[in-house]
């Protein structure tokens, strides 16, 4: 029991209050009247008296008190609202679709890409932001970071061979590349069309785990062939200044330039043409800005890349995720 003073409940916390119950106290308080509240809230009377009753007892306040026909809001009534429409204007921004305007962005797109792709888009790409977005900026990777090497953080486009994206990961067709033979200028094989024989005795250059090495070794190896491996790389950087001072040779993307020092020939075996895909990070699967990036990705490389899909993959980067 209590001697008559004034029972106060515990204060409300946010954790305890319901937001239903809060958008109740905004149209209340702006309707002061009960009837009128309840057609905003598509709530029977009964419902919002019973709301009321809630929040007069949540607040430990009367909220509205009737002043002959009308309810007017009591002085703890006039504090709360304004909180209370905040409250659901900054809940509505919440649940507003994200946007993403990429000519006031000021984000970092992070890119992976062999370097011989990255030479290919990243001059187009480069021109395009500058035209639409002229605050972004590009981190390109010529592989994932080592923390990124299951794309599981903030790699917006990622374009890797087919066979080694993550079975869990959406991705949408880059290009198909082919491959062919190159050597010195001076180098006798250039321009011809050696036998398997002699290919195979050429003195050949490998890079460390690049897929078309290992699947030209595999046709070869289905015949009973074997390449003459005189040197392996674990990256190509050196290589077209070894092809022209050397009587090396190797296989490289047909994308990729032929210098002055450096010429074609043609290997005696058909070999496959090797699929990228784009891919992403999970976590970005669903972002605007992560989605805007690799659809200009898949159209840069649609226009200048062999066997590019067209628009319809392009729009398949905002779909899959």
């Amino acid at each position: 029991m209590h001697d008559g003073a004034p029972l106060h409940l515990p204060i409300p916390t946010a954790e305890s209050v319901d937001l239903n119950l809060i958008r109740a106290l905004d149209v209340l308080l702006h309707e002061c009247h009960v009837s009128r509240a309840a057609e905003r809230l598509e709530l029977s009377q009964a419902a919002t008296s019973h709301a009321l009753a809630r929040l007069r007892k949540t607040f430990d306040d009367p909220l509205l008190i009737r002043s002959g026909r009308e309810l007017v809001p009591t002085p703890e009534a006039d504090r709360l609202k304004p909180i209370a429409a905040e409250i659901m204007r900054l809940v509505g921004d919440a649940l507003q679709a994200p946007h993403f305007d990429p000519a006031t962005a000021r984000s970092t797109f992070t890119l992976v890409a062999p370097d011989f792709l990255a030479a290919e888009i990243l001059p187009t790409i480069t021109v395009l932001l500058q035209q639409q977005a002229p605050d972004v900026r590009i981190e390109n990777y010529s592989t994932p970071p080592p923390h990124e090497v299951n794309l599981g953080g903030k790699i917006d486009a990622a374009l890797l061979p087919a066979e080694r994206v993550p079975k869990s990961r959406d991705s949408i067709h880059a290009c198909n590349i082919r491959w062919h033979g190159v050597a010195g200028a001076k180098n006798p094989v250039a321009g011809t069309s050696p036998d398997l024989e002699e290919f195979c005795a050429l003195p050949h250059i490998v890079v460390d785990r690049a897929l078309m090495h290992e699947h030209l070794d595999d046709l070869l190896g289905s015949m009973g062939l074997t390449r003459n491996i005189a040197m392996r790389l674990t990256n190509s950087e050196l290589i077209p200044h070894l092809l022209a001072t050397t009587n090396l040779v190797t296989i490289t993307p047909m994308t990729t330039p032929v210098g002055p020092e450096v010429a074609s020939f043609t290997p005696p075996v058909d070999i496959p043409a090797l699929e990228y895909r784009i891919c992403w990070s999970r976590r970005l699967a669903l972002d605007p800005g992560s989605i805007w990036f690799r659809e200009r990705i898949a159209e840069v490389c649609a226009d200048k890349l062999p066997d590019g899909n067209g628009p319809a993959d392009a729009e398949a980067a905002g779909r899959a995720g």
